[in-house]
């Protein structure tokens, strides 16, 4: 694991558990998640603690997106109750990624290129049945 102390290698370490994500994800969807979540665990208390940092907080959106895709896939699998299950997991996922892309489109620093993210944020933000900028409330 990266130094605690060493931010940058952290921020590093997290864009590089999205990279490994997403090649995993061709193929063992499994490892991509512990990829993705590894990820989370590393940056999410480093956006907590710095929100104005924008770049962080559109890595983080990623790494949410890319997990709630990855727990999607196993959704289809399974019985009812683990349907059921991983569709809410997927959908907290979606609306963590959702709740980041609207505060970087409040801050106004949203770049062209991340503009599809965005609104496919929006979009999972509805199917999972949250309001646009809504954070999930948990249980």
């Amino acid at each position: 694991m990266a130094d605690p102390t060493d931010a940058r290698g952290r921020y590093a370490l997290a864009k590089n558990l999205l990279g490994l994500g997403n090649i995993q994800a061709r193929g063992n969807p499994d490892h991509a998640l512990r990829s993705y979540q590894d990820g989370i665990a590393i940056l999410a208390p480093m956006v907590a603690a710095d929100p104005e940092d924008w770049l962080m907080e559109r890595t983080l959106a990623n790494l949410y997106s890319a997990a709630g895709l990855a727990t999607r896939q196993f959704a289809g699998n399974g019985d009812v109750e683990q349907i059921t299950r991983l569709r809410t997991q997927a959908c907290s996922f979606f609306l963590e990624d959702a709740a980041l892309w609207n505060d970087i489109g409040r801050r106004n620093v949203l770049i062209e290129v991340d503009r599809p993210k965005f609104e496919a944020a929006a979009r999972w933000q509805r199917e999972c049945g949250t309001p646009r900028g809504g954070r999930p409330t948990g249980d």
